[in-house]
């Protein structure tokens, strides 16, 4: 076991990144229902007692569905990564064959051009094609052979075999800019300091599309696939006109994320990203976001500075808890945050402006019946030692009967007792059996 971590910062490197091209699909019902569960009926409301009974409800699903003895193979896999640096990682191979060939790869990845004594202009060529082929370690040795896919494979003192492979189709040569670094040094001879300047250009490989998994004895473990579309030109990155989508999926045992149409489109101004998480067949979370990302363009061609930033999202938790939300100017809505005021009324002021920039709502069930809203309430301290004023905003949570309560009024201990000493265990636990899995390996 004690060389799986080496896949894993091989593999999942990858494997974290994204997937198919599945949208992401929203149940129209709780994906998980109890005989006591609370329910609401489409035009229903709750009040504020009953939502915090209905909240309750949807917390202690997920905290079930994160119990510690679902995830223990995945822990495992997790401590052996952290129990397990680099330097034993040396100490255990050799790897005299794999540094002659890192040597021949690594001159395919760069070369330099010096301009002056001042200024040096660096060339990456970040090609999958350049280290694509097999790595193999077996008996305290690694070796190398040629391919067309990215494999890793390790054998194990006790049998095991892992092995991890990467799979890019269709690749796309795509020159990214020319970027450049200034920075400064000092002459001891001269006693004078002296600007260096570096320009980096970068060159890239994007696949159409990319699988990757990872096996332990010829079972899937681990599994991804990817997928990108995009515009980017040879002439380099055009802030002004290019288009990037990814699409993937990610399966480790029965957990699967799904991200769908990440998006940045330029030409449109527009930033866009779903994706979803499900155990199973069951549904857990789904978000979404959009943002308009209009800008302004330095001299140089490089995004300067935001002129529209309207903002949506949607949040849906076990389709119990849908959360929707808009700001129709996030930079004004930074600027007002970082306002300085000198008294309580412009803080108000300030406080409706920002609170006329929000619209957040909270539904339940896939319903479409408002439950609650949230508004920002102004909130003020007087030092009296000194007799000055701080003012902050604080969160409140607006019922559709009026009542209006501060998140830590709401959400107080008293309330969400049980719940919260039952989240407290179950972190404990995690704790506990990572604990445990590192104290193995440190064997």
């Amino acid at each position: 076991m004690k060389t799986l971590n080496y896949l894993l910062i091989a593999a999942l490197t990858i494997l974290m990144c994204a997937c198919r091209s599945n949208d992401p699909i929203e149940p129209d019902r709780p994906s998980i229902i109890n005989p006591d569960d609370i329910l609401v009926k489409e035009n229903e409301t709750l009040s504020a007692d009953a939502q915090k009974q209905k909240l309750e409800q949807v917390a202690e699903k997920v905290i079930t569905l994160c119990d510690v003895d679902e995830y223990e193979d995945i822990m495992q896999l997790c401590a052996e990564a952290v129990g397990y640096g680099s330097c034993i990682f040396d100490e255990y191979y050799d790897f005299s064959e794999l540094e002659e060939e890192w040597e021949n790869i690594a001159e395919d990845f760069f070369s330099q051009e010096e301009i002056s004594d001042t200024e040096t202009r660096y060339f990456l060529y970040l090609f999958l094609s350049n280290i694509t082929g097999t790595v193999e370690f077996d008996d305290n040795k690694a070796t190398y052979k040629k391919g067309s896919d990215i494999k890793v494979i390790f054998h194990e003192d006790d049998g095991d075999t892992w092995e991890a492979q990467i799979t890019p189709k269709k690749l796309k040569t795509v020159y990214l800019g020319e970027w450049m670094d200034e920075y400064y040094g000092f002459d001891y001879d001269s006693y004078e300091e002296i600007w260096y300047t570096d320009y980096y250009n970068v060159t890239v490989e994007i696949p159409s599309s990319l699988e990757a998994s990872l096996k332990r004895n010829g079972t899937t473990i681990a599994a991804l696939s990817f997928s990108i579309d995009h515009n980017l030109n040879k002439e380099g990155l055009d802030f002004d006109e290019s288009y990037l989508s990814l699409n993937c999926e990610i399966q480790i045992d029965d957990l699967k994320f799904i991200a769908s149409k990440a998006m940045v489109d330029a030409d449109k101004g527009k930033v866009e990203c779903q994706s979803a998480l499900y155990k199973g067949d069951i549904f857990i979370f789904s978000e979404s976001f959009s943002a308009n990302a209009d800008y302004e363009l330095d001299e140089e061609g490089y995004p300067a500075e935001v002129e529209d930033g309207a903002v949506e999202f949607r949040i849906n938790l076990l389709g119990e808890l849908q959360v929707e939300g808009k700001c129709s100017d996030l930079v004004r809505m930074a600027e007002l945050a970082d306002a300085y005021v000198e008294d309580e009324d412009e803080f108000e002021r300030v406080i409706d402006i920002m609170n006329s920039l929000i619209d957040i709502h909270l539904y339940y069930d896939c319903t479409s019946t408002e439950q609650a809203s949230i508004e920002l309430e102004p909130m003020m301290e007087i030092d009296e030692y000194y007799g000055e004023y701080y003012y902050w905003a604080e969160p409140v949570i607006v019922f559709n009967d009026g009542s209006r309560y501060l998140f830590y009024e709401y959400f107080d201990e008293d309330s969400f007792s049980f719940l919260i000493k039952k989240f407290e265990r179950m972190v404990d636990e995690y704790i506990a059996t990572f604990e445990d899995y590192e104290d193995i390996f440190d064997e």
